[in-house]
């Protein structure tokens, strides 16, 4: 709603307890007397990377190196289950370049190139051996 006053254009809002027209810039109401409380909206856009979005990387290449060493046999221990070679041949690069990419924020686009990159190389060499 809003109100022309001499080619000037003033807000105008209901107010949240009786319901009569109040200006908007106004903190109480001129008619009930109550203060209006300040709503502040939140900004709808969520933040993109930040340290939420740097742990998560770091977290990917830690449990990246967790499959390699225990998956390629590194450690002492036997796994209960056997592990198929494709685990530490692409899928622990693959986590491990994935949190890379989460980590790096300046060079993300760089990094996602790398990745494809070596994704397709990857898989290539796959299919070599398969054939």
């Amino acid at each position: 709603m809003s109100v022309s006053l001499q080619s000037q254009t003033v807000a105008s809002r209901p107010c949240v307890f009786c319901g009569k027209t109040m200006l908007s810039h106004l903190t109480r109401c001129p008619h009930c007397r109550e203060d209006i409380p300040q709503v502040r909206v939140a900004s709808s856009r969520a933040r993109i990377g930040g340290r939420e979005q740097i742990r998560r990387g770091l977290l990917y290449m830690l449990l990246a190196g967790v499959i390699q060493y225990f998956a390629g046999g590194y450690s002492g221990l036997t796994p209960p289950v056997a592990v198929p070679p494709v685990v530490t041949t692409y899928l622990a690069p693959a986590v491990f370049l994935s949190g890379r990419c989460l980590s790096e924020r300046p060079r993300l686009a760089d990094l996602r190139i790398l990745l494809a990159r070596q994704v397709v190389g990857y898989l290539s060499a796959y299919l070599a051996q398969i054939h």
